[in-house]
């Protein structure tokens, strides 16, 4: 036997071995029985290409065809590059911002000094002064301090602003007076 045909001889039984291990149907046998060592190159070959032309058409068999309902996404088929983190995070509720521009919205109305009132005209102004000493000017109906106040009225000596309380049974509103001179530093300025 020559080393060709013991060549041969091996990769016949390892292709026998290998097709036996898998679901499909074991190799028929070519037509002249098996290979000898006397077969010409020739006829090996030929064997090769019957065998080569002979496997698209098995590939072509076994071929799947896909239909478009295959690729909806549903329970049963999910799609593998889709994020589903979003399903399990929660959003926070957001709370309602307040849509006035507030003056000095990081001070409270008792950290706020009245320090000058120009009410001669029917523009009345006031201003206050924060605790870094910055003055800042106010009309009627603008919204001071950390509580939203408006600024109801501005009289000569005194600033009325209306404060919306929230109480359990509703909201309501309440007035409270800034003086210009509190009553401790009226005694005082006096000599």
């Amino acid at each position: 036997m020559t080393a060709r045909a013991a060549y041969l001889a091996t990769i016949a039984v390892a292709s026998l071995l290998l097709g036996a291990s898998c679901d499909d149907a074991p190799p028929t046998p070519p037509a002249g029985g098996a290979p000898t060592g006397a077969a010409s190159p020739a006829a090996a070959a030929a064997a090769s290409a019957a065998a080569a032309a002979a496997a698209p058409a098995a590939a072509a068999a076994t071929r799947l065809e896909l239909a478009d309902q295959e690729f909806m996404e549903s329970p049963e088929n999910r799609d593998p590059f889709r994020p589903y983190v979003a399903e399990f995070l929660t959003t926070p509720q957001r709370t309602a911002k307040i849509q006035r521009k507030v003056i000095l919205g990081r001070y409270g109305l008792d950290e706020l000094d009245l320090i000058a009132v120009v009410a001669g005209s029917a523009r009345a102004r006031a201003m206050f002064r924060d605790p870094t000493g910055l003055g800042v000017t106010v009309r009627r109906g603008d919204f001071i301090s950390k509580s939203a106040c408006k600024v109801k009225d501005i009289q000569p000596d005194r600033v009325i602003v209306e404060i919306q309380e929230q109480l359990e049974g509703g909201q309501t509103a309440a007035d409270r007076v800034v003086e210009m001179h509190p009553k401790g530093e009226q005694g005082e300025e006096q000599p």
